[in-house]
């Protein structure tokens, strides 16, 4: 299976026969969208907070782009942020 990079933008070309029988017995009717979002070549990146952490990570969950449809605490990232977290890191001093 081919992957995507940023160097040559390559799409995926194909998936493993097994893989596809494993999932289509899975998750039956939800199949062809699950392997569809593989093949695309479009990558959404996200996260999810910890909601057993004290404190959550809310300068990064306000920058967000939205909630994730996949999981009760999972955010979906902003590409126009640049990365997939938004908080500055401990200790780093804030534009200004």
């Amino acid at each position: 299976m081919k992957r995507m990079s940023k160097e040559n933008e390559e799409t995926i070309v194909q998936l493993p026969t097994a893989f596809i029988e494993k999932y289509q017995r899975l998750l039956k009717e939800e199949a062809p969208a699950f392997l569809a979002a593989l093949t695309s070549g479009t990558v959404q990146s996200g996260f999810r907070a910890n909601p057993l952490k004290p404190g959550q990570p809310t300068a990064t969950i306000e920058a967000a782009a939205g909630k994730s449809p996949y999981a009760p605490n999972g955010y979906l990232a902003n590409p126009a942020n640049g990365s997939w977290t938004c908080a500055p890191p401990r200790g780093a001093s804030q534009p200004t």
